[in-house]
Parts: C-alpha cells; structure tokens; sequence
C-alpha cells in the first residue's frame, strides 16, 4: 500500500478515450490517465488502459464481456516519499438481461507490484486481488455499437 500526506488544494487533470470497432467481432479499447497535485507538494497520477470483447451478446441471457486491464499508478510525497504500483486486471462483466443493461456484475482477478522507498510498504500476501462486484446505473451500459444497432432494447 502506498501513503502519504495529502493537503491542502487540490489540482485535478484527467484525459479519457473510449474506442469500438468491430473488425470481425466487437472490441473495446478504453484508456484513461487522472493526474492530482495537492497543496502540500504530494503528486498523485495513474491510468489504465484496457480492451475488452463480448463471449456472447443475448437479449435473454444478457451480455457478457471478457477484459484485460493494465494499471499504473504514481505517488511523489512532500518528505521524500515515492512509490509506484503495477497491477495487471483480468475478468469477466456480465450485463444482467432483467436490467436493460443497467446493473451488471463484474468478477475481477489482479496481480499486483509494488516498489518504493521503505516508508512504502507492501501488504504480506497481497500479490493476488479477486474481486466481486454488483453495479447499478440510472443509464444502460452500452458497452459494443453493433449490440444497440442490431435493434436490442
């Protein structure tokens, strides 16, 4: 886990970028960058980028998308702490077909590396992440243009 002291104003930049195509099947790429400055001199900044293919696309089953995440992230504290964090994300996102794709489930495995300064430490034991996860949305979560153009609700 990484740690520091973070006060004072806070400066917030962020960059986002979604694609869709479908070559011979949908895919999505997706990448985000956020970058923080706070008042005290602590810099936080960190993205992702990530692609992500439907296993099968059912008006009555729902859908079902596999992803691969990779993550960084970059912490620059006012005392000389430092430290960054790797992770590698993986797993399966199920859109539930009773919720007009408003609510889905997502199940995630992460692998994680740390490295840092001492005062930066690392939790034993925890390389491995799996998470399960149940999202609710007031908006459908449109994930392929060609599922909402072949005329599902």
């Amino acid at each position: 886990m990484l740690a520091a002291t973070a006060e004072g104003d806070k400066l917030t930049g962020e960059a986002e970028m979604v694609w869709t195509v479908k070559i011979s099947w949908p895919f999505l790429v997706e990448a985000e960058w956020l970058s923080s400055r706070f008042g005290n001199g602590t810099a936080v900044m960190g993205g992702y980028a990530q692609g992500m293919t439907p296993v099968y696309q059912s008006a009555k089953l729902g859908d079902l998308a596999v992803f691969l995440r990779p993550e960084l992230a970059l912490l620059r504290g006012p005392k000389g702490q430092e430290g960054d964090v790797a992770a590698l994300r993986t797993g399966l996102d199920w859109n539930l077909p009773w919720s007009r794709r408003r609510a889905n489930v997502l199940l995630e495995g992460a692998w994680h590396a740390l490295s840092g300064r001492n005062v930066l430490q690392e939790p034993s034991g925890m390389v491995w992440e799996v998470g399960l996860m149940l999202r609710a949305s007031l908006t459908q979560h449109l994930r392929f243009a060609t599922y909402a153009s072949e005329g599902h609700p």
